[in-house]
């Protein structure tokens, strides 16, 4: 969808917001404009449509990729699970592959199977970007693709989009591993290509790790494994905690742990030892420790940088009024000094973008911890709440790592105790700024998915439908536009029918966005056109349906182009397309606005074949036939109407009806 973002102050709390995407035309007619109007002709705007240069960034495709020694590291201690050679067949055949089952080594087995295909390279991809996003220049012929979708809730993507996402990569050479959570996320035509893993033994992946990580070593660690570890560590166990068994081991063996210490530690509670570890620290190990903890795997300067944001902000905070904080010693402490202290690593890998350059990320030497810091530091130290909360909501950090925040805010609403868990979603849905509210949206659905709090998510979300702020009212309706929301289309369209009554324009906003993306799911379009065109009926006449409905029908006639196809609407449903143009055209508000389009068009159709196809099946919709007799009801109407746009109107049609001519002569 071209989406058309407002500009200008917030008049009042049901106005757009400044970052806020337009889908309903001011209908004021001021003729303002801001460069090409997306297909409309510069000075000829439909209702005063402002488009601001710039719009929202995208987020990267790809994310990193996988250096030397982790393709080593993916060769020497892998171990295989019993359904490998299942999931390789399918990689190899289809080019893609799902593997889904928590605790089973998801990511590692992805990895090991791209390696074993023969790709050039290992590549991480952005959860944050969906498959219908992925163009077929994003990917490049021999490399591998792993994306990771665990955490992602619900379903992460259409049956359509992924095999879209399939073709494109069987038509470029790639390969792609997709990593999921559960059964349930796999739909359509992802279930012909989808493995259930079980986990691999996980004293099998304790020697793997030992052999790969230290193929010199005595029998030692291995006979500790099978020994002294033997009732901490069991086949039924997750790889994760083997590869630690592993690790400690080496440690008994080289001296620098008793197996009394080892085993303690392996056993011990992650939270516990987190605990531990907390203490009595207060310096800037604790922010810094923090911000790994939200944004592991990420480039470690700007980790850091948001740790030391952290830093001023919890300082500031301590400080009486009018006070001011000592600087930090800038040479107090050096990385690797840092990095022990708070048990992390760094990784120097391969640019994802730019050849020939590196770049370093960071993330814990224990791969729970990350979850066990922040959860401690949010139940430990209430104080501390509203600077983390503001700290990670900030722009910057929403704009670069908005899942990053997303997964940490849901594992807190789930996992510390409050007497209003959803609390802090309600502040982030009463919000100005646009990014808060849509971070608001997703915790809903992932809260309802990954953490089973469905039903409280769902009298949430009908009480700001019903009696919510507009803000509140807007995020409801993003909800409900969502895949979340379309798994009950029609209890999503009666949510947003609800409150696209009301009056207030920033809610109404929202709901033609959510119906204009359910309309890009082809499965229940037929019901939804259906839905639409009934709020255009005289019912609604006096409430806030009429805008919505009309500013969609614009949008889905193609009045106002867009991403839909509207022929392919008008082919498919001549009925409701055809209802939707001449209700449109009969407004008196939307009317002119539509009108002025269609005069632009049969301005530059003389020259522009783009302009005068477009005019010609917008025309044919008001009129099928646009030769002079049979169009002349049709105009008579329009005119009737709409008596200031007579000689516009009558032009109109004429013009479309010599591009019809033309284009007729010019098919063989």
């Amino acid at each position: 969808m071209t989406e058309q973002p407002s500009t200008g102050a917030v008049e009042d709390k049901s106005a757009l917001a400044p970052d806020e995407l337009r889908y309903i035309p001011e209908l004021d007619r001021s003729n303002t404009t801001n460069g090409n109007q997306y297909g409309l002709q510069a000075g000829m705007v439909a209702g005063n449509v402002i488009i601001a240069s710039g719009g929202w960034s995208v987020p990267e495709l790809m994310l990193r990729r996988a250096t030397a020694e982790e393709v080593d590291e993916v060769r020497g201690q892998f171990v295989p699970p019993l359904e490998m050679n299942a999931a390789r067949r399918l990689l190899h055949e289809h080019h893609v592959v799902v593997l889904w089952g928590r605790g089973t080594g998801r990511s590692f087995t992805a990895r090991r199977l791209l390696v074993d295909s023969g790709c050039d390279a290992v590549i991480e991809m952005n959860p944050d970007r969906t498959p219908r996003s992925v163009g077929g220049s994003d990917l490049k012929r021999g490399e591998g693709y792993l994306w990771d979708l665990s955490g992602s809730g619900g379903s992460p993507f259409a049956d359509w989009e992924f095999g879209g996402l399939a073709a494109r990569a069987r038509a470029t050479g790639c390969w792609v591993v997709v990593v999921l959570d559960n059964r349930a996320q796999v739909l359509g035509g992802a279930q012909d290509v989808a493995v259930r893993l079980t986990p691999p033994s996980a004293v099998e992946v304790a020697l793997a790790t030992i052999r790969y990580r230290r193929p010199d070593a005595s029998e030692q660690p291995s006979t500790l494994l099978k020994s002294e570890f033997a009732d901490a560590l069991t086949d039924e166990d997750p790889p994760e905690k083997a590869v630690r068994a592993a690790v400690l081991a080496l440690r008994v063996a080289r001296g620098e742990l008793d197996v009394a210490s080892a085993l303690a530690e392996l056993k011990e509670d992650v939270g516990n030892a987190v605990a531990q570890w907390f203490g009595t620290r207060n310096g800037i190990e604790v922010p810094k420790a923090v911000a790994v903890a939200l944004l592991e795997n990420q480039p470690f300067e700007e980790v850091m940088g948001f740790g030391v944001d952290l830093d001023e902000r919890i300082r500031r905070a301590e400080l009486p009024e009018e006070g001011k904080f000592r600087p930090r010693r800038v040479f107090a402490t050096s990385k690797e000094a840092l990095l022990t202290e708070i048990h992390a690593v760094s990784t120097v890998r391969d640019h994802p973008r730019h050849a020939g350059l590196t770049e370093e990320t960071v993330r814990f030497e224990r791969q729970d911890w990350a979850a066990a810091v922040f959860r401690h530091v949010w139940r430990e130290f209430p104080s501390a709440r509203e600077v983390l909360s503001e700290w990670m909501c900030a722009p910057e950090m929403l704009r670069r790592f908005a899942d990053a925040t997303r997964r940490t805010l849901c594992a807190i609403v789930a996992d510390v105790p409050a007497h209003e868990p959803l609390t802090m979603v309600d502040r982030l849905a009463s919000r100005p700024r646009v990014a808060h509210r849509v971070l608001a949206a997703s915790m809903l659905e992932h809260l309802a998915d990954d953490h089973d709090l469905l039903p409280l998510v769902l009298d949430t979300l009908e009480e700001w439908a019903e009696r919510g702020s507009p803000n509140r009212q807007w995020t409801a309706a993003v909800v409900y536009g969502s895949p979340f929301g379309r798994r009950d289309t029609r209890k999503a369209l009666a949510q947003l029918a609800k409150i696209g009554r009301t009056d207030r324009r920033s809610p109404q906003n929202a709901v033609v966005a959510g119906v204009l993306a359910m309309l890009g799911d082809r499965t229940h379009r037929e019901h939804v056109l259906d839905e639409v065109v009934s709020w255009t009926d005289g019912r609604n006449r006096r409430n806030g349906l009429r805008t919505v409905s009309l500013s969609l029908g614009m949008w889905i006639t193609g009045i106002l182009p867009s991403d839909l196809d509207s022929r392919e609407f008008a082919e498919a449903y001549p009925r409701q397309v055809r209802t939707l143009a001449n209700r449109v055209l009969a407004d008196p508000d939307f009317g002119p606005a539509a009108l002025s389009c269609l005069a632009d068009l049969a301005l530059h159709a003389r020259w522009d074949e783009g302009s005068a196809t477009a005019l010609v099946d917008l025309t044919t919709m008001i009129t099928p036939d646009l030769r002079w007799v049979a169009r002349r009801g049709a105009v008579s109407t329009l005119v009737k109407t709409h008596p200031a746009w007579r000689r516009s109107i009558t032009r109109t049609f004429q013009v479309a009806r010599k591009a019809q001519r033309v284009r007729a002569k010019r098919r063989p």
